[in-house]
């Protein structure tokens, strides 16, 4: 789809660009299995937090 936007849109495929990072396929559990990590991550700060200001 990218490199048809691309050629619609005159742009040249550079082949080393970040572009190949978004044609990767991205599935849904793993973007639901990294905001739990992230959501892990948070609550651990947000309680280190607490326990300093204590």
């Amino acid at each position: 789809m990218l490199d048809a936007i691309q050629e619609k849109m005159g742009i040249d495929n550079d082949e080393d660009s970040e572009l190949a990072d978004l044609e990767m396929e991205t599935k849904p559990e793993d973007v639901l299995t990294e905001i739990e990590r992230l959501q892990q991550l948070a609550l651990k700060r947000k309680k280190a937090i607490k326990r300093h200001r204590r």
